[in-house]
């Protein structure tokens, strides 16, 4: 892969002038340093990149792995937050969502949850559905 370059580096043997090609010294990590004191590095463990932002006191916020698979996305802040202004679309083969307090569901419009195999609903205490009918079967 070959990157623009300024014109007053010299070209290297048998390479056309103004291009760099990749270095031939890899380093294991690359920090820039943000206003605020947060941090953005691309750093290789175990022979993974990854891009992380880290907070000043040096916790990390976001890492991006590059696996074989496909990036896997770490995130941890006290609030996470998505806008979509038509959708949003989550494909997965499980997923969990676990608070430690409480979970709301709400639409101001359907709401359908649905399954293919058995679904279950399991609750130490009271369950109460309320509606105008209640159809069973």
């Amino acid at each position: 892969m070959a990157d623009q370059r300024d014109d007053d580096q010299p070209a290297k043997a048998g390479q056309a002038p103004g291009l760099v090609t990749e270095t031939e010294t890899v380093t294991d990590e690359r920090r820039m340093y943000l206003d605020g004191g947060r941090q953005v590095a691309v750093v290789e463990h175990a022979g993974q990149q990854a891009v992380e932002i880290r907070a000043a006191s040096g916790q990390l916020e976001l890492r991006i792995k590059l696996t074989a698979e496909g990036p896997v996305l770490s995130l941890d802040g006290v609030k996470v937050e998505m806008n979509a202004a038509e959708s949003l679309q989550i494909k997965c083969k499980d997923f969990k969502v676990e608070a430690t307090e409480s979970t709301t569901i709400e639409s101001k419009g359907e709401l359908k949850i649905k399954s293919d195999g058995e679904m279950e609903l399991d609750s130490p205490s009271d369950v109460r559905i309320k509606g105008k009918k209640i159809w069973l079967n």
